[in-house]
């Protein structure tokens, strides 16, 4: 499926924006070490909007930025997250000059997991109940690309 990144521009797409945001807060809580204002980009397929994706907490000194993924229930499972993965790491990398790219994800998460080792990042290290949600602290683990081995790998 085709899948394009495109910055909301209207309000209505700025509405549906923060309506998944807040989904993505209580879903799986949010990354305790953001900073910064976070920069977004919907996922566009031909069924619709399917989600978002985006970066914060960036450091340009040090090509380094922290980023995030969220896609609606029915379009999971198809391949739309790890295209859109694709397609804002290419830009990060190849666009923005980032050398590293970060990801903090829950270790419950198994399908987030699945495709961070599928697209090549790998495993630094778990941040020990780091986030409070739904009632309990959460592991998260901490996963990155760098450049070299998004080079290596042909863009995932």
């Amino acid at each position: 499926m085709e899948v394009n990144l495109i910055k909301p521009q209207s309000e209505e797409a700025e509405a549906e924006l923060l309506k998944m945001v807040a989904v993505t807060g209580t879903e799986a809580g949010l990354d305790p070490y953001a900073t910064g204002t976070p920069e977004y980009w919907l996922i566009h397929t031909e069924k619709g909007v399917a989600g978002y994706t985006g970066i914060h907490s960036v450091d340009f000194a040090s090509r380094r930025c922290r980023g995030f993924l969220w896609i609606k229930p029915e379009f999971r499972k198809n391949g739309i997250g790890s295209a859109a993965l694709i397609k804002r790491n290419t830009f990060l990398f190849n666009g923005m000059n980032m050398n590293r790219i970060e990801w903090v994800v829950p270790i419950e998460n198994e399908a987030r997991i699945k495709m961070a080792k599928k697209l090549g990042q790998k495993q630094e290290g778990v941040l020990r109940e780091v986030v409070y949600y739904e009632g309990k602290y959460h592991d998260y683990a901490l996963y990155a690309t760098l450049r070299s081995d998004f080079d290596k790998n042909g863009g995932g």
